[in-house]
């Protein structure tokens, strides 16, 4: 037992004395006269006073004495003895498992309650699935050498029983997302236990002390323009530490203690990810978890905007740097953290100063320490390629988080917003909060990203009226912010999706192979079904000029999105020059911002339609060998550029002529789809590599026509569209289309000639009647045919 449990021993033994005291006064006071009758009620009143104070301090020693022994404070620690088989939360979940039936003892145990709520299971749903299921015990071998812990109690539960991984299964908890769940809930318990002992360093350091600084040495210039630390409230241990940085820390530690050039430069995407291992660094310094020569150093943020904003003239702010970094390197206990270390020094360089040259020794010594830091883009732009800054700085990189990870890192800031707000996360909805900053938010990292989507989404939750914020509630809220089509498949979206190939063969004629296939892909990317770490779809449009590639593009456009106007576009002719790699993702020495960076980055979901394909860069053909296949690519700056959610259609007229000469053969084009690929191959158009990426080449035929007809049909009825606005009815009939087909249609370019015919013909001849007086709103115009030796194309009759 602890010195501390003797002295709470000892106290909580002198307040008995004392409780018993009062209240044997209380006892042997006699009713006295009624002179003095005032006087006795005041004595009993202060026994009475005395007995509750004394049972109050009772209370509080005997829980502060529990909470001080091996029974709470090892427990806590994880620290048991080495004949120990299990930790003390399984073990009241063992003992109080009825018939041996561990599963039943997991699942009723309050710990077990609270894993299931955040896996969004109810208690009642639970109470179900143990009067459903066969209880079948559970093969439990306990190992003397290892202990077993919650985490691998759940594992065996997991696996040992069917029954229980299928009813998880169904709710979306899979193995992994248990595991994590019970070490979330493990690390709640051991904070609230950890917080409540305020004897513990960690609490009692969070007080401050008389004379801390008189331990270091003084620095009054540097802290004018710094702050410690060791003493913001990040810096105090929490249970929610993660472990996935100890490999980064490490080597912080490394490069911190050697005799010379003991600097580091961490570069990391973005400011958050870098000062959460900064943040890490602290906690260890301050529990005094760091190699011997770093455990009284004190990590001092240097705020490098402040300082440059002082000073106009270089004079003065080169002399107070210098006293400054005199005042540090003297007092031999400081580590000197500078965030964004190549604005600072260009920010002196503004005002004529070369800062390095003249920190330069100082960098050298080893009686001060320098972590600088900066993001990847001004690395590679400023730092990297400056050999005096690459040989006083060892760089660390801050390595980027996964999902699970990110995940980890958020359990602390969820807790809080919990217990402010009185609303509980389940892990699936945490998760799936995690997955949306990744794939539909762009700038930041990954956890400060989702750090903001949950602050956003409280407010919005609360208006619920609900407490558990399940992965449901995260897909309307997202879809409500994005407009993206998230979680369940309600009413409307089912019919437009069930119905998507009759609306698109509304606008798109005889092109089935090309309607089925990305109408497909929709369907696939809304299910969830397709390759998360690709684009939702990517198709190569072979074929003629005007027999419908960009229509079909625009045609998803608006039936799924609701407006032809959401479809992106490029054309690649635009992109053939050496330069055309910079155009789309940005020149680096310019500093010019690329147009395919910009234009996903501003649209995360939709079709992006590349047009005349065949005609860029081979550049930009390597650059779209990487998108198709990873879903991603990297911009001047080096930043991640998210394309998961975005439909890539591709289309080219490459194989133009090879499918003309086969129709006019007699030849099926869309079944020499292979012939036609091969042939592109042979000509050095696109690599195989490339076009293996696509999910699909499809062969667009020419039409004949029954489908020219068709489609002069959908024109005219666009025109007619147009002019409902004016109160004009134009009625569309089987010669006006038939002649647009015929006289508009040719063979090279299809039918996309048929635009001009009507423009020239038809609305010149509406737009005249109008001009002339004759066509007046609420009236009704036909073109049809004209009597027989009339030079004239059309009849117009007007009603």
């Amino acid at each position: 037992m602890n010195r501390l449990s003797k002295l709470l021993e000892a106290f909580f033994l002198i307040f008995v004395i004392v409780t018993l005291g009062g209240a044997l006064v209380i006892a042997k006071m006699d009713i006295p006269a009624a002179t003095d009758i005032n006087h006795w009620l005041e004595l009993r009143l202060l026994g009475v006073l005395t007995v509750i104070f004394g049972l109050m301090v009772v209370i509080f020693m005997l829980r502060s004495y529990l909470r001080s022994s091996y029974y709470f404070e090892n427990v806590i620690n994880n620290r048991y003895y080495g004949k120990d088989l299990y930790t003390f939360t399984v073990g009241r979940m063992l003992y109080r498992s009825p018939g041996n039936d561990w599963l039943a003892g997991f699942l009723l145990s309050d710990t077990g309650k609270m894993i299931m709520s955040r896996c969004g299971i109810s208690p009642d749903q639970i109470k179900t699935f143990l009067i459903a299921r066969p209880a079948t015990p559970t093969s439990l071998i306990l190992d003397q050498k290892n202990l077993l812990k919650l985490r691998a109690f759940a594992d065996v539960l997991y696996q040992e029983n069917e029954d229980f991984s299928r009813f998880l299964f169904t709710t979306g908890i899979g193995k992994e997302d248990l595991l994590n769940v019970c070490d979330w809930v493990v690390k709640m318990i051991e904070s609230e236990e950890l917080g409540s002992r305020f004897w513990r360093r960690e609490n009692l350091d969070r007080l401050g002390s008389i004379g801390k600084s008189w331990s270091y040495g003084q620095t009054p210039r540097l802290d004018k323009y710094s702050e410690d630390l060791l003493d913001r409230p990040e810096a105090q241990f929490s249970a929610y530490e993660v472990s996935f940085h100890d490999k980064v820390l490490k080597q912080i530690e490394d490069v911190l203690v050697r005799q010379t050039e003991s600097n580091i430069l961490l570069v990391g995407e973005n400011e958050p990810a870098r000062m959460e291992i900064v943040w890490g660094f602290v906690r260890q310094v301050k529990r005094g978890l760091v190699l011997p020569k770093l455990e009284h150093k004190r990590v001092i943020l240097f705020n490098n905007a402040l300082f440059l904003s002082a000073f106009k003239a270089r004079g003065e702010f080169e002399q107070e740097l210098l006293e400054i970094f005199n005042e540090a390197a003297r007092a031999g206990d400081v580590i000197l953290l500078i965030n964004d270390f190549a604005g600072f020094l260009s920010g002196a360089a503004e005002i004529g100063s070369q800062v390095f040259s003249l920190l330069d020794s100082y960098f050298a010594t080893s009686r001060l320490q320098i972590i600088a830091m900066t993001d990847t883009d001004k690395f590679h732009r400023s730092l990297e390629s400056r050999g005096e800054v690459m040989a006083r700085f060892e760089k660390v990189l801050v390595p980027e988080l996964s999902v699970d990870e990110a995940v980890i890192t958020l359990l602390s800031a969820v807790s809080r917003v919990e217990a402010e707000n009185k609303i509980i996360f389940t892990f699936q909805a945490l998760k799936q909060i995690v997955v949306a900053a990744e794939s539909y938010f762009g700038e930041g990292g990954l956890s400060d990203k989702a750090r903001d989507l949950i602050v956003e989404i409280v407010p919005w939750f609360l208006s619920t009226g609900r407490t558990f914020v399940m992965p449901a509630d995260v897909s309307s809220y997202l879809s409500e912010k994005t407009s993206i089509p998230l979680g369940e498949i309600n009413q409307e979206e089912k019919k437009i999706l069930l119905n998507l190939e009759s609306v698109l063969h509304e606008r798109v004629i005889g092109q089935d192979e090309a309607v089925s296939a990305v109408a497909g892909a929709m369907k696939r990317a809304r299910a969830g079904v397709v390759n998360t770490k690709r684009p939702l779809g990517s198709f190569l449009f072979l074929g003629p000029t005007g027999v419908g590639k960009t229509e079909t593009a625009k045609a998803l456009a608006a039936a799924y999105f609701g407006n032809e106007d959401k479809l992106m576009r490029l054309d690649m002719t635009e992109y053939q020059g050496a330069g055309s790699l910079e155009k789309l993702i940005g020149s680096f020495k310019e500093g010019k911002p690329g147009v395919l960076s910009n234009l996903i980055r501003q649209n995360v979901f939709g079709v992006l339609l590349l047009d005349e394909f065949e005609k860029t860069n081979p550049d930009v053909l390597n650059l779209f060998l990487q998108i198709l296949d990873e879903g991603f690519f990297s911009d001047m700056d080096g930043k991640k550029v998210n394309a998961r959610n975005i439909i890539f259609i591709a289309t080219s007229n490459a194989a133009a002529g090879k499918i003309w000469d086969m129709v006019k053969l007699g030849k099926n084009p869309v079944a020499a789809r292979d012939e036609l690929i091969n042939d592109i191959v042979q000509a050095g158009t696109f690599k195989p590599e490339l076009l293996n990426r696509f999910d699909d080449t499809i062969i667009f035929h020419p039409l004949d026509p029954v489908n020219l007809k068709k489609i002069a049909s959908l024109m005219l009825k666009k025109l007619a569209k147009r002019l409902e606005p004016k109160g004009i009815n134009l009625l569309v009939n089987d010669y006006l289309a038939d002649r647009v087909s015929r006289e508009g249609a040719n063979e090279v370019f299809g039918a996309r000639p048929m635009n001009r015919y009507i423009q020239d013909k038809i609305e010149q001849a509406v737009a005249n009647k109008i001009i002339e007086g004759e066509l007046k709103p609420g009236m009704s115009i036909e073109l049809s045919e004209p009597p027989a030796g009339s030079s004239l194309p059309f009849s117009i009759v007007i009603k």
